[in-house]
């Protein structure tokens, strides 16, 4: 019952609160002022960096055991 609730509300807002139709989470989050929108890109950038990090870690990790499997083969 809840649930219905939520989602229908949430379609509800999306095509007829002119607000927030077309918007993105971020855009409403800047809208409504509950973040800025320096620090919106701040999140952004640093949430960026840290997937690259954490992909480039992995890709360090799977070279590293490939050159292992080659070397003993």
């Amino acid at each position: 019952m809840f649930g219905i609730f939520c989602l229908s509300m949430g379609i509800f807002a999306t095509f007829f609160i002119k607000e927030t139709k077309g918007k993105t989470l971020e855009e409403i989050d800047i809208l409504f002022g509950d973040v800025s929108a320096e620090q919106r890109r701040q999140n952004v950038e640093a949430g960026m960096k840290e997937e690259q990090r954490k992909h480039s870690v992995k890709y360090m990790e799977d070279a590293t055991e490939l050159e292992n499997r080659a070397g003993k083969d």
